[in-house]
């Protein structure tokens, strides 16, 4: 039975993942090519639908980040919040994630110790390169990027303050930067990991 019910899972798979193809190939590239062909050039002009990739977002978040601009707008978000009664801030969490990089150095890097520590040769690095980002290991993955400390309000989960730095940066010595964003209720309990 449970082979019957894998065959039958397989087969749909498959099936729906052909009727797309044939759909795209034969059906939007064929008769229904001028529904279809808007997304495949770009367009100038008044009414522009082509959507922004991620570079566009992702330097409007840093514009908005070096300017100052992305806590006034996270603080403001937060005072709705807070009107509404969303938002009660008698508790917060603070924990960190990984936002990754991809314009990151390649080839191999030679590496001299000091004491307990490998520390790179200083070497130039190609102007495509991120060079605020740094590398760090995590789950025994090696990843280039930054880390992003969030503060969240423990009772909703919702986000109360951001500080993003370097990965290598241990999250205990950003703990301040993100309680300094934000005004808590006097003697509310902060989580964070160790």
């Amino acid at each position: 039975m449970f082979f019957l019910h894998t065959l039958i899972v397989l087969g749909s798979f498959f099936f729906i993942e052909f009727v797309a193809w044939f759909t795209h190939k034969y059906v939007m590239h064929g008769f229904l090519w001028t529904l279809h062909k808007d997304h495949h050039y770009s367009h100038k002009g008044f009414f522009e639908d082509d959507v922004p990739d991620h570079s566009v977002v992702s330097r409007f978040r840093k514009a908005l980040t070096q300017s100052g601009a992305w806590d006034v707008l996270l603080e403001q978000i937060n005072k709705q919040l807070i009107q509404h009664g969303v938002l009660l801030k008698q508790g917060a969490i603070i924990d960190a994630s990984m936002t990754e990089r991809p314009r990151k150095p390649t080839g191999k890097s030679r590496y001299t110790l000091t004491g307990d520590q490998e520390v790179p040769i200083e070497k130039e690095l190609p102007a495509r390169v991120d060079k605020e980002a740094s590398w760090v290991k995590k789950n025994g993955k090696l990843l280039y990027g930054y880390k992003r400390h969030y503060l969240s309000d423990s009772k909703e989960g919702l986000v109360l303050s951001v500080h993003t730095t370097a990965a290598h940066a241990h999250e205990s010595k950003h703990l301040h930067s993100c309680l300094a964003k934000v005004s808590l209720q006097e003697a509310s309990r902060v989580l964070a990991d160790k």
